[in-house]
This record gives C-alpha cells, sequence and structure tokens, in this order.
C-alpha cells in the first residue's frame, strides 16, 4: 500500500465527528490519508465542565493548540497542572499519562496527532488506556480484619 499526500480543505464549521470514549465535540479537520499517515489535525470544542480525566495514548502523539478559552492540563512529567490560555501549545508524546478539563465556556482547541489516523480509523480510542484516578489507603483498622481464604 503507497501513502501519498494530497491538499485537503475543510472551511470553518466543517469537519467529520469522531467517536471517543469522551463523548466529546471533536471533529477531524485532515486525517492520515491526506498526510501520508503522518499526522492529523482535529479541532475540539469544549463546554466549561468538559473534561478528558486521566489517560493514556499507547500509539499517537498528541499536540494541542489552544484558539480561544482556556483548559487546566495534567501531565504526569510536569510538576503542577498547566494552565492553557489562548495561544499556549502542549506537546505529549504517547506513553505519556494526561487529563484535560475546560476552565472557560466556549473553549476550543486544535489537536494534532502523529501518527495521523485514516478515514476508517472512525474514533481515537485505539491505543487509549484509561486510567482510573488512585484509590485512597484503606485504614490499617479495615486491612486487620482482611484474611487469606484457606482455599487460596
Amino acid at each position: 500500500m503507497t501513502l501519498t499526500r494530497m491538499p485537503a480543505f475543510r472551511p470553518s464549521g466543517a469537519g467529520v465527528p469522531v467517536a471517543t470514549p469522551w463523548h466529546e465535540a471533536l471533529v477531524r479537520k485532515v486525517d492520515g490519508s491526506s498526510t501520508g499517515g503522518a499526522f492529523s489535525v482535529l479541532e475540539l470544542t469544549a463546554a466549561a465542565d468538559w473534561s478528558r480525566p486521566p489517560y493514556v495514548h499507547h500509539q499517537l502523539d498528541e499536540c494541542f493548540y489552544v484558539v480561544e478559552g482556556s483548559f487546566l492540563a495534567t501531565v504526569e512529567t510536569a510538576d503542577a497542572p498547566l494552565e492553557l490560555s489562548a495561544g499556549s501549545v502542549l506537546f505529549v508524546p504517547r506513553g505519556v499519562l494526561r487529563s484535560l478539563r475546560a476552565m472557560s465556556s466556549d473553549s476550543r482547541l486544535v489537536l494534532v496527532t502523529t501518527p495521523g489516523c485514516s478515514p476508517g480509523t472512525a474514533d481515537l480510542s485505539a491505543g487509549i488506556e484509561l486510567v482510573e484516578p488512585p484509590h485512597p489507603p484503606v485504614p490499617d483498622s479495615i486491612n486487620i480484619h482482611r484474611t487469606r481464604s484457606p482455599l487460596s
């Protein structure tokens, strides 16, 4: 199979809706079939209460460029949450835990993923590991009552 590169144009407001585990307003603007598989460009529009809980992409690098509004990002390699306002950019390589939350209504960002996804890949769920937040430690008073089953 030969991968080719070709010009791609989408007018404002146009694009292909993309399914994700977060049921968000994500639209593919340029897919990997136009870029020879090099990258994809998507646009995310988020309300103030939108968030992506902690997750790891195992197959994609993500680069977030905030167009309007603001987001709060957590990245496992950063010492503190990162405040992203219009004009901010954040690159997160595959394999790194991250989360993202909108901080204002009608926030919008451009997401560039590499490698690019083909139109046949209708969702970005492939290679995503949703990570549960750590559970609080169990108090010792409860642990003492746990015993091994005689059958284990």
